[in-house]
């Protein structure tokens, strides 16, 4: 297979894992391959191979095989091979954090790594040139260098308009966790790692009585960043009620710096500035007045609202986890900014935690989320019309997100949230801010 091809025959027809004698192509395994060694393989130096297809070809060396791992009708995960018995711990960290199916699936991964047993799966390789001496390492080369350690890679296969490649990173040695790695590939996964890295170095491990994970390292490979953080603590378990978070976690997540009208919030500034230079953007043509007309409404409110110094941006149940001793990890946040209205992460948790990862209805779900994060922002100390501004000033973020997704693809195929969403969002916020 020459350097730069695209993977092609990655079946996905076992129930947990990928068949070595598929002949499909997998668009999402395509997406993760490209995202994580894209440049690399544009080098000449590097290439990704499917074993078993084609003779060997004795210029290339190998450098890391994975075993191509599927939930339900796709890929879900590029596992690293290694020693046996530290894959198999590798496989069983984090247990807790996982619903009873996906769990189910990496016991019976486990076992089969432990016993030795043959595993009749898709497996990838990645390799180089022989002889060669790259200027740049292969990302996961680059991170074992930046942490002066070998690593052994568990690799999510991501979905969405803003997807990059994630890591967790083990020992190859025991399999203990060693880190999370999080890794960009364009300029807007750039954005999104270097955000993180900026905010988990500030806040240096807690946000009020919340635990956040330490930055570890910020590197760069062939141009993009990645950031490796450390891992968690292993006895974390997922939150799965609506109920997990309390009013006093939505307060501790920043502090609040002032009380203002809305329009003298950073982040809705600059989010009205970013929309004014996509005016003539034609991909928003409909959505993007709207989402200007939305801000000027919520902009002319006489009400003053408490203005937090940043929230965390994307405050959803699998974002967030309890260790035994109770405290409150939150991690994943590469959406947050400075300078916002309080109490958005409280109705975005509600959003999700009650209406799941990608509610069908998102304006309906903004509607209920409003209702339930009352309390929270009354602990804020709101009342009625500023919560409703703030449930307004979280719809006019959301439908701005989207927009400006579609305006960096130039195209709203890929996203989750359509233009039709957006105006859907957009006419949730006036009636918000229209209510007695």
């Amino acid at each position: 297979m020459p350097a730069g091809s695209v993977i092609r025959g990655v079946g996905l027809r076992s129930a947990t894992m990928a068949d070595k004698s598929g002949t499909s192509t997998s668009p999402l395994l395509e997406d993760t391959v490209r995202q994580l060694w894209g440049r690399a393989r544009e080098s000449g130096l590097y290439r990704i191979t499917a074993q078993g297809v084609g003779p060997p070809d004795p210029g290339w060396s190998d450098l890391r095989r994975f075993t191509v791992v599927r939930m339900g009708s796709r890929p879900s995960l590029l596992l690293e091979r290694g020693d046996r018995r530290a894959v198999a711990r590798s496989l069983l960290a984090y247990r807790r954090l996982r619903s009873r199916k996906p769990q189910l699936g990496r016991l019976a991964l486990a076992s089969t790594s432990r016993m030795g047993l043959p595993v009749p799966a898709q497996t990838l390789v990645l390799q180089q040139l022989r002889g060669s001496a790259p200027d740049s390492l292969e990302v996961l080369g680059a991170i074992a260098r930046t942490l002066d350690a070998p690593v052994l890679a568990h690799i999510g296969v991501r979905t969405g308009a803003n997807a990059k490649p994630t890591a967790q990173l083990f020992s190859p040695v025991d399999g203990s966790p060693v880190g999370y790695a999080k890794v960009a590939w364009n300029r807007l996964t750039s954005d999104y790692v270097l955000t993180e890295a900026r905010r988990l170095r500030a806040l240096n491990g807690s946000s009020g009585h919340l635990r956040t994970p330490r930055v570890q390292a910020v590197g760069h490979t062939f141009e993009m960043p990645f950031v490796i953080l450390a891992p968690l603590p292993v006895d974390v378990s997922r939150l799965t009620r609506i109920s997990d978070l309390t009013e006093q976690d939505f307060r501790s997540i920043s502090p609040v710096i002032r009380r203002g009208s809305p329009r003298t919030s950073g982040q809705l500034k600059r989010l009205v500035e970013r929309m004014e230079t996509r005016k003539d953007d034609p991909v928003l043509r409909r959505a993007g007045p709207a989402v200007l007309d939305l801000a000027a409404r919520l902009f002319s409110l006489p009400v003053q609202l408490p203005i937090m110094a940043y929230d965390h941006g994307d405050l959803v149940p699998w974002n967030a986890s309890r260790a035994r001793s109770g405290e409150l990890w939150v991690w994943d946040w590469e959406s947050s900014e400075d300078d916002t209205v309080a109490g958005a992460d409280a109705v975005h948790w509600f959003v999700h935690a009650v209406h799941g990862h990608a509610p069908k209805d998102l304006a309906s779900a903004i509607v209920d989320a409003a209702g339930r994060a009352v309390p929270a922002h009354r602990a804020l100390g709101m009342g009625g019309a500023e919560s409703r501004a703030a449930s307004a000033a979280y719809a006019l973020v959301s439908a701005e997100r989207a927009c400006s997704l579609a305006h960096q693809h130039q195209t709203w195929e890929r996203n989750r949230v359509k233009e039709e969403d957006v105006l859907q969002i957009v006419r949730c916020g006036i009636a918000l801010l229209g209510r007695p």
